[in-house]
């Protein structure tokens, strides 16, 4: 009676985790004892019988991370609970990494559907922008409603990427550099961008590896309407866009185009041939504009055949080292847009900008060269000059 007891518990325990984690392929459901004089003359409970989660590696529930235990509470809850049950969470961030907080929030999201829930929070991944008047903020013995996003960034301190999920528009870029030179872009052809940058309505996420950004993507996807990324355009970075368009169908992206003949863009290559000279003797990398223009290869690979050249061998760190050099002396460089004189340059960063204000809605109609689509088709298929 107890194993079959047992079968059943663990079928609906399957099917309501599998709900949250797909993962997760089987559960098994021990008692450590056999019978009942055996459990009475041990330590253990009868009642206290072991979960085997098998999510490719079959173990005990108590060895699997505070996520997975998080995730099954949920699943527990949802399978469990009528629609009038009050529920509530305190601090459900505890323990739990980053990714597993914001994959923990889509699942209460989920439950909050059919049934109410309460979460005491310091994190702002429980916190959305699109349910503020829901939003109450404790002050010794004073509860008031949050008025807006700026309340509950102060409250909790928020800064930059921390406030991801508290901003109206998030634009993904891979690496610090992309930031750096982009503000730089929009200073010089978008002024009212920097404008929403300032007012706090559109922010900058860095992901640190273009990896991650389909993934930011997604969850982002559920708190904020208006989101977009840049994107290198090699293989990384086309991988990133095709898990993008698989993940989440309505996310726009803009994949660099190609220049000068090269297969491969990242985004230093489009940046003017002597800053990128200058900023790489700084590094102790000789080399002429001429010869950076000429090049076939993208700029990650170009300053890897430079360095061996050399008799040096970077690493990733000098590698983020460097772009930040070039970022920092494009921004520092120029100051007005007359100043990109290679014509494609030019052209490229219009259509990048447009690309943006009219995923942002700042623009309504689709100028020449401002969809992001062509220039994924470009960047996939094409592989001559822009």
């Amino acid at each position: 009676m107890r194993e079959e007891a047992a079968n059943k518990s663990k079928d609906k325990l399957l099917a309501a985790i599998q709900t949250f984690t797909p993962i997760i392929k089987n559960v098994r459901i021990n008692f450590p004892y056999q019978d009942l004089t055996e459990a009475f003359n041990g330590d253990s409970d009868v009642f206290s019988p072991d979960i085997i989660l098998n999510d490719g590696n079959e173990t005990p529930l108590d060895q699997k991370g505070d996520g997975i235990s998080s995730l099954l509470v949920m699943a527990l809850i949802q399978a469990g609970q009528s629609s009038d049950t009050l529920i509530a969470f305190e601090e459900p961030e505890s323990h739990l990494h980053v990714d597993a907080m914001h994959l923990l929030n889509q699942r209460l999201v989920q439950i909050s559907k059919t049934k109410s829930i309460i979460i005491t929070t310091h994190n702002p991944s429980f916190v959305s922008p699109s349910l503020i008047s829901s939003t109450y903020i404790v002050r010794k013995e004073k509860i008031t409603v949050a008025k807006d996003t700026d309340e509950i960034r102060r409250e909790l301190g928020l800064a930059g990427g921390d406030a991801l999920f508290l901003c109206d528009k998030i634009l993904f870029v891979e690496g610090p550099s992309d930031e750096t030179i982009l503000k730089k872009v929009f200073e010089l052809y978008a002024p009212e961008l920097i404008k929403l940058i300032e007012e706090k309505e559109l922010q900058f996420f860095v992901a640190h590896g273009v990896s991650k950004i389909p993934f930011y993507a997604r969850i982002s996807s559920e708190w904020v309407h208006d989101i977009f990324a840049i994107l290198d355009n090699d293989d990384s970075g086309k991988a990133a866009y095709s898990k993008i368009k698989e993940g989440v169908g309505s996310f726009k992206s803009f994949l660099l185009p190609p220049i000068r003949g090269k297969r491969q863009t990242e985004i230093e290559d489009i940046l003017p041939p002597d800053i990128v000279s200058r900023a790489l003797q700084s590094n102790h990398l000789p080399c002429q504009s001429n010869e950076i223009k000429s090049s076939r290869a993208k700029f990650n690979d170009y300053i890897d055949g430079l360095s061996r050249r050399n008799g040096q061998i970077l690493s990733d760190d000098d590698k983020n080292d460097i772009k930040k050099d070039v970022a920092d002396l494009f921004a520092s460089s120029i100051h007005n847009k007359g100043e990109i004189i290679d014509s494609k340059e030019s052209e490229i960063w219009q259509s990048l900008v447009n690309a943006v204000k009219q995923a942002f809605h700042l623009i309504d109609a689709d100028p020449v060269g401002a969809s992001a689509d062509k220039f994924e088709m470009i960047s996939i298929f094409g592989d001559g000059d822009f």
